[in-house]
């Protein structure tokens, strides 16, 4: 997976430009696209395994898996080490 650089400290919502806010919608749009298309394509997988009869590999269940659920704000604070007002 592609490794994200650090972002800088956010400042608190009240003064952040509308356009920063308008970004911050866009990402939390494609997280949810990307959230919807993987899993998608893990049920295609699973149904092409269950069409050739190999059994279930599974999707790696793990805290990063998880993390794709989150709000990309408290994803960002995190990075960042800031901590988002909800």
């Amino acid at each position: 997976m592609v490794r994200i650089p650090p972002l800088p400290m956010l400042p608190p919502p009240e003064q952040r430009p509308v356009w920063v806010e308008a970004l911050l919608e866009i990402i939390a749009a494609q997280q949810e696209q990307i959230h919807q298309l993987r899993e998608e394509n893990q049920a295609l997988r699973d149904e092409i395994a269950v069409l050739k009869k190999q059994p279930d590999p599974g999707w790696p269940k793990t805290a990063a898996a998880n993390q794709i659920r989150m709000n990309p704000i408290e994803v960002i604070s995190k990075i960042v080490g800031y901590e988002a007002k909800s």
